[in-house]
């Protein structure tokens, strides 16, 4: 999937879609740019019957993801609004968390 940033990577394994947060520089703070990507690759995923399950993770070894950014340049975006309709997995080391919207 091509994405208006590398600091985000989406891939597709299978039933599973992985989101990769790629900013191990910030500790994967998410930036504006990040979380337009985010709603992207979420999109993508939805509309795709094969895949079954979202696993986000972050890369680098020091942080899953710090938050939002609040640099400077980032404070007056805005956050993500919307999910994707598929269970989410973030997997942090050897500890995963399942998230999912209740209808």
């Amino acid at each position: 999937m091509q994405l208006a940033t590398t600091k985000m990577i989406a891939e597709k394994d299978g039933a599973i879609g992985w989101m990769i947060f790629n900013a191990p520089e910030r500790r994967n703070a998410l930036s504006y740019e990040m979380r337009l990507a985010m709603l992207d690759i979420l999109d993508e995923f939805e509309r795709d019957d094969t895949i079954r399950v979202i696993i986000m993770r972050g890369a680098g070894d020091k942080a899953f993801a710090s938050g939002i950014d609040l640099s400077p340049s980032e404070k007056d975006q805005l956050a993500i609004s919307q999910t994707a309709d598929q269970p989410a997995w973030v997997s942090v080391s050897s500890f995963a968390l399942k998230l999912s919207r209740s209808h």
